[in-house]
């Protein structure tokens, strides 16, 4: 009797190890980003994207729509095959085990109706079904395991065109882009952030040059209005960090661009200073407890890398 307790209370130790082991910790506040330089990037990145699969940062260069593998571990840059019908300022997420890129602005200086994704196992470039409409500095997202299309700017290129204002799901089964909600405003050069399937859209330009922080929440039907972000801008970057938000660079009217960290569950934003550079229309991602920032109009080659510092 006293043999099989004991092995009980080992059976349920080892379970509730196993299950502690399996469970992900959660990420402390995060207060800080020390900032230092990497490996230059290989070739020029503007209103590029990236974007973390599997441990390494894929690249997506923007002008010239490279396709690039960064390995943070080893500082190796490799290419990869060409965006198919190249294209700036697009709309990039992972999706399915691909790097979906969808609109932009063509080599023509004409917005885009492409939607093409890499499939990150066969490594060959796929096209899907076109956007109803022409459109560019989009936001890309993935909301319960669906694709969707929100903001940016519509019409034919620059000197035609207004914001945005329909939010487009993508229909799996049909293989078509369909209207799931119109919008009374719309905007771009915004950044999107998706937490806990809530989307984040957060500065940029529009109208009014305070446009608030939006966001949607489309399994619940939900849309509105949270606090602004402190230094409003357009062209900057932001990335998830636990419950918080943390936004970087941006084109502003300061000697560097600042950074910020919004507070989701109190809806508070607080100033983390300023980064040790100056630059905007780069592209970003996070990996592991760092941020890369490749690129950007005023060095397109430079590449940053943020260590994120959290509460202890």
């Amino acid at each position: 009797m006293i043999r099989l307790i004991i092995l009980s209370l080992v059976i349920v130790n080892f379970i509730s190890s196993c299950k502690s082991a399996a469970s992900p910790q959660k990420e402390k506040e995060p207060v800080n980003i020390s900032w230092s330089k990497d490996v230059p990037a290989k070739h020029e990145i503007i209103n590029g994207s990236a974007v973390t699969y599997n441990d390494m940062i894929y690249v997506i260069s923007g002008k010239e729509a490279r396709l690039m593998k960064y390995n943070p571990a080893d500082y190796t840059w490799i290419d990869l095959a060409g965006l198919p019908g190249p294209r700036t300022e697009t709309g990039v997420v992972i999706w399915q085990d691909k790097i979906v890129v969808a609109g932009g602005t063509d080599d023509s200086s004409r917005y885009s109706r492409r939607v093409d994704y890499y499939d990150l196992k066969d490594q060959v470039w796929k096209s899907m079904s076109q956007l109803p409409n022409p459109r560019s500095r989009l936001t890309l997202s993935v909301q319960n395991g669906m694709l969707y299309v929100s903001f940016g700017i519509c019409g034919t290129n620059d000197q035609s065109y207004s914001n945005c204002l329909d939010v487009l799901q993508y229909d799996e089964p049909s293989r078509t882009w369909k209207s799931q909600a119109k919008l009374n405003s719309g905007r771009s050069g915004n950044i999107g952030v998706t937490y806990h399937d809530v989307l984040y859209i957060i500065g940029g330009f529009g109208v009014d040059s305070k446009i608030g922080t939006f966001y949607i929440n489309h399994a619940l039907k939900e849309f509105g209005f949270k606090k602004d972000i402190l230094k409003s801008r357009g062209n900057f970057g932001g990335v998830l960090a636990g419950d918080y938000i943390l936004t970087f660079g941006g084109k502003i009217q300061e000697a560097n661009s600042p950074m910020e960290k919004y507070n989701i569950a109190l809806d508070k934003w607080e100033s983390l200073g300023s980064c040790p550079f100056w630059t905007d229309r780069f592209a970003s991602t996070r990996w592991h407890d760092r941020i890369y920032v490749f690129g950007g109009a005023q060095n397109p080659m430079q590449v940053w890398k943020g260590d994120i510092e959290f509460k202890k």
